[in-house]
């Protein structure tokens, strides 16, 4: 698991405290590579978001299993200043993330 602070270690911690559950961290790993070279390895476990190991699923090197229960939801925040006239630029990335995040969400 990545170490704290960490935006999915601090979903993880929260949830499991809510559902009384007792996480087994045997590891802290604070860089995407290496998480998933330890999981290949076989050595540990690990929980990813889906579009962290999409490739690696692809061409079958790692195998993910989607957790039901409980359901693990995080929240993402777009946050722009009223403070002074976004540029062209910030307005057309802000679309654009809009656009993605709910094409993502349909998956």
């Amino acid at each position: 698991m990545p170490s704290t602070p960490n935006g999915l270690r601090s979903t993880l911690d929260h949830l499991s405290r809510e559902e009384g559950i007792s996480l087994n961290i045997v590891m802290e790993v604070d860089t995407l590579t290496a998480m998933k070279d330890v999981a290949v390895s076989g050595h540990a476990l690990t929980i990813l978001p889906v579009l962290a190991i999409r490739e690696e699923q692809d061409t079958g090197v790692l195998k993910g299993v989607r957790i039901e229960k409980p359901a693990i939801k995080r929240t993402i925040s777009l946050g722009f200043t009223r403070q002074r006239p976004l540029s062209k630029a910030a307005r057309f990335v802000g679309k654009r993330l809009r656009e993605l995040a709910a094409g993502l969400l349909e998956v």
